[in-house]
C-alpha cells in the first residue's frame, strides 16, 4: 500500500511539473509576443518621428534664412544692388555656420523663431536703453560700486546658456565674465544692476525661449 502511495504522489508531482512547464512555456510565449508587439511598434513609431522631425527642420531652415534675410534689410537701409548681393552672401554663410553647427536639430519650432525671439527682443532693447540710462548717471555722479557675484542659469543647452551670458554682457553695466557649467560670474558697476541680474527677470525669459 505504501509503495501504491508513493507511485501516485510521484505521478501526481511529474502532473505539477508539466502543468508548470507548460505554463512557463506559456509565459514565455506571450512575454515573447508582447515583446515583438512593443518592437513593432516602436519601429513603426521611428520613421513617423523622423519625418516630423525632418518636417520641422525645414520649416525651421526657411524661418531662420527669412528672419537673416529680414533682419539684414532692416538693419542695412541701403538697397543698391551690390549691397543687396553682399547681404545675400552674408545671410547664406551665417545659415550654413548654423545648418553646420547642427542648430537645425528638429528641436527649435518656426513660432519660436517668428514669435518668441522677436517678443525677447523688443523687451531686452528696452532693457538696454534703461541700462545705458542708470551707467551713464552713476558715471556722471560717480555713485557706482561694481561687484563680483554668481548667478545660476536655468537653461538646459549651450544655446540657451549662451543667450543668457550674451543678454548679460550687452546690457551695459553688467559682463558675464566667466561660465562654468550653468554658473555664471557676473560683473556688476552697481548693485542696483547687479539686483536686476539676481532677480531671476532675463533668466526666465531666456529659458522660456527654448533654443
Amino acid at each position: 500500500m505504501i509503495f501504491r502511495k508513493r507511485i501516485k504522489l510521484f505521478k501526481i508531482t511529474q502532473n505539477d511539473l508539466a502543468y508548470q512547464w507548460i505554463n512557463i512555456k506559456l509565459d514565455a510565449s506571450i512575454s515573447a509576443v508582447c515583446f515583438g508587439i512593443k518592437v513593432g511598434n516602436i519601429r513603426i513609431m521611428e520613421p513617423k518621428a523622423s519625418k516630423q522631425r525632418q518636417a520641422t527642420r525645414g520649416l525651421s531652415l526657411m524661418a531662420y534664412t527669412g528672419l537673416m534675410i529680414l533682419l539684414w534689410l532692416v538693419l542695412s537701409g541701403h538697397y543698391t544692388p551690390l549691397l543687396l548681393w553682399f547681404g545675400v552672401i552674408s545671410c547664406t554663410f551665417v545659415v550654413f555656420l548654423a545648418w553646420n553647427g547642427n542648430f537645425f536639430n528638429g528641436e527649435i519650432k518656426p513660432e519660436q523663431l517668428f514669435v518668441k525671439v522677436p517678443v525677447y527682443w523688443i523687451w531686452l532693447s528696452g532693457e538696454i536703453l534703461k541700462s545705458n540710462i542708470a551707467t551713464a548717471k552713476a558715471i556722471w555722479m560717480n555713485k557706482f560700486d561694481p561687484e563680483l557675484f554668481s548667478v545660476t542659469a536655468t537653461q538646459k543647452n549651450e544655446n540657451g546658456l549662451a543667450n543668457y551670458a550674451n543678454s548679460i554682457t550687452l546690457t551695459p553695466g553688467t559682463v558675464t565674465v566667466s561660465i562654468n557649467e550653468n554658473l555664471f560670474l557676473v560683473h556688476a558697476l552697481t548693485a542696483e544692476m547687479g539686483d536686476e541680474v539676481r532677480s531671476g527677470t532675463m533668466d526666465e525669459k531666456v529659458t522660456k525661449l527654448a533654443l
